[in-house]
C-alpha cells in the first residue's frame, strides 16, 4: 500500500502553501512539539484575536523547560531553530521562545506595567500544553492538554 502524503509538509518547496488556515495552524504546532518539545505553545496577535486577514502570519510564544537543549542559547538562535523546521514555507511565522526561568522572571520583575510578554501568556490562546513542570505553573495551566484549532 502507497504510503499517505502529508497535508502538510514543510521539508519540501514544492508542497508549501501561502494560505493560513487552522489545519496548517495545527501542523505546525505538531511539527514544533515533535521536533523542539516545549513545555507550552501560545497563539497570539491577530489570529488567537479572531481578527486575522488573509495577510496575517502565526505568532507563536513557545515556553521550553529550563533543561532544554536550547534554553542555554540566545534568543535569536532559538527563533532560528523554529524557523529551520519551516525552510521552505510561504506564511509569515513569528515566533517568541523563553525558558520557564525566563517566564517566571518577567512575571516576578514586572511592577504593574504594561507588558508585551505578560500579556501574550494572558491573553494568548494556549495551543499546546505539555505541563511537565506543574509545581512552577499557574493553577490554570496544571494540566496537559491539546487545543484544537478547529
Amino acid at each position: 500500500m502507497p504510503k499517505a502524503t502529508p497535508k502538510f509538509d514543510f521539508t519540501r518547496i514544492d508542497r508549501r502553501t501561502a494560505r493560513v488556515t487552522p489545519a496548517l495552524i495545527a501542523a505546525v504546532r505538531d511539527r514544533i512539539i515533535e521536533h523542539l518539545r516545549p513545555e507550552k505553545i501560545i497563539l497570539f496577535g491577530s489570529r488567537a484575536k479572531g481578527r486575522a486577514t488573509p495577510a496575517s502570519d502565526i505568532d507563536l510564544m513557545l515556553v521550553l523547560n529550563n533543561n532544554h537543549p536550547l534554553s542555554g542559547v540566545k534568543q535569536r538562535d532559538r527563533f532560528g531553530a523554529v524557523l529551520d523546521l519551516f525552510r521552505y514555507r510561504s506564511f509569515g511565522l513569528d515566533a517568541i521562545v523563553l525558558t520557564d526561568a525566563e517566564v517566571e522572571k518577567i512575571r516576578r520583575e514586572n511592577e504593574g506595567e504594561w507588558d508585551l510578554m505578560l500579556e501574550i501568556l494572558e491573553e494568548g490562546k494556549i495551543i499546546y500544553d505539555n505541563c511537565q513542570s506543574e509545581n512552577k505553573r499557574a493553577p490554570s495551566t496544571t494540566r496537559a492538554r491539546m487545543v484544537s484549532q478547529g
